[in-house]
């Protein structure tokens, strides 16, 4: 452990505390001295790791009241901080459905204006996506990257720099969803991937028709999908929505 990453780790144990629970809205946290006993850290570390977690929205300093944790309506849940740990601990269900809804919206429309508006060199960028999946399927790091490129290339051809300002801020939540999706201990993985293959190549193809309407369905199932292998699966520790749901009423 060197120096510099050793306030990252203070971060993001104070980062697992709240996402758990641990420390909750409104709560003081203890005193820099305070945490630079528990942590057994000097007062530097402690302030790096503290402008970390401040940084992500989760604290906010008050003079002479100390540091209180925020609600989580002021998480920067774009941040690759908190969705580290949120993984690292399993606490990624209810994330993870709002993450494929937020994909939904943004992606199933990109694909509609891609389809009216890519160039045919956006076409050859998304077909030469495609090949790379195809010649990766035995390749986690490899099929990702391809599968990331084919993505970004529906999403520069759709022509709005909104969306590709938005699905920037997604960027490393995709990776780190994506790396995670194919975790070579799940049976079944080189499957996935054929199938996940035949889904990118349906939207490619009512992109490449012209089909807005038919490229728009066919992002919204593919990401369907995407839900139901990502959520649904019992190996992984995630909830369904209806948790949520029934939580609420």
């Amino acid at each position: 452990m060197t120096s510099n990453s050793l306030p990252q780790r203070v971060a993001r144990q104070i980062i697992s505390r709240i996402v758990l629970g641990d420390l909750k809205p409104n709560q003081l946290l203890p005193t820099e001295e305070e945490l630079c006993e528990q942590f057994g850290v000097s007062r530097s570390v402690i302030r790096e790791a503290m402008r970390t977690v401040s940084g992500v929205g989760m604290t906010r300093s008050h003079q002479g009241r100390g540091t209180i944790v925020l609600d989580a309506r002021s998480w920067n849940e774009f941040s690759p901080e908190i969705l580290q740990v949120r993984v690292e601990v399993g606490a990624t269900g209810e994330f993870f459905v709002d993450f494929i809804e937020l994909r939904t919206i943004l992606e199933s429309q990109a694909a509609s204006l891609a389809a009216e508006r890519a160039e045919p060199s956006q076409l050859d960028e998304m077909r030469a996506s495609l090949r790379a999946m195809e010649v990766a399927l035995d390749d986690r790091d490899s099929f990702v990257a391809a599968d990331l490129d084919f993505h970004n290339a529906i999403v520069f051809a759709a022509g709005n720099m909104m969306i590709v300002r938005l699905f920037d801020l997604l960027q490393p939540m995709l990776r780190i969803v994506r790396e995670r999706g194919y975790h070579p201990d799940i049976d079944g993985e080189p499957r996935d991937r054929q199938v996940d293959v035949l889904e990118h190549r349906k939207v490619f193809e009512h992109i490449e028709e012209g089909d807005a309407h038919g490229a728009k369905q066919a992002m919204t199932e593919h990401l369907r999908w995407v839900a139901r292998r990502e959520i649904a699966d019992p190996q992984r520790s995630v909830k369904p929505r209806a948790d949520k749901t029934a939580r609420e009423r």
